[in-house]
């Protein structure tokens, strides 16, 4: 009996199936490899993946550190231009009434404020970081001035930038009220004052 033709037919079989089995084998190379590698070095990759986890999380709270520092930024020009348009204006006038440039100046500030990509309690403490600015401005200014036109001119634009703050800052005003400062005061009465024309 001759085996040969046999013999090749099984070997043609094998070599037609190699490529099979190649490509059985290559499917299952890279996840093995991959299993045994975790297996082997478990506890180095789980100390890996702690710190890459902990790394997102501070890269988290960086970025929403940044919307608050440009947030901030963006507030207090608003503010310093409502503030700016009070330096030239008449000081009876603004003792009898608000002038409306500051009532549309504390809208566009609530407005800049709510439209920030940062959360309620970060958009509080923009305002209250601002009003705090203020006060200690207008602290400074009583202190370091002597009574006089300029002193008025100062504490005029001080009280319109408060103003340009007020609806931001109205869930202060418990807190402003409680003040000892007369900065507090005041800040608390401009807070409370433009909440009549809201």
């Amino acid at each position: 009996m001759n085996l040969a033709p046999c013999f090749f037919g099984i070997l043609n079989k094998i070599f037609l199936a190699l490529p099979a089995v190649a490509a059985i084998l290559q499917a299952i190379a890279w996840p093995s490899v991959a299993l045994v590698f975790l297996a082997m070095f478990r506890a180095k990759v789980f100390e890996i993946v702690d710190v890459l986890v902990a790394k997102v999380k501070d890269a988290t709270h960086v970025k929403a550190g940044q919307f608050e520092l440009d947030t901030e930024q963006k507030i207090r020009a608003a503010v310093d231009k409502a503030g700016e348009s009070a330096r030239y204006a008449n000081p009876q006038i603004m003792e009898r009434s608000i002038p409306e440039a500051q009532i549309r100046a504390a809208h566009e500030v609530s407005a800049q404020l709510r439209a920030a990509p940062i959360g309620y309690s970060q958009q509080l403490g923009v305002a209250q970081n601002e009003i705090q600015s203020l006060i200690d401005q207008y602290e400074a200014t009583r202190t370091e001035l002597s009574s006089g036109p300029n002193r008025t001119r100062k504490m005029n634009e001080i009280a319109a930038k408060m103003r340009a703050v007020s609806i931001a800052a109205y869930p202060l005003l418990p807190l402003l009220m409680r003040g000892e400062k007369a900065g507090a005061r005041l800040a608390a009465i401009c807070v409370g004052s433009v909440q009549n024309f809201v």
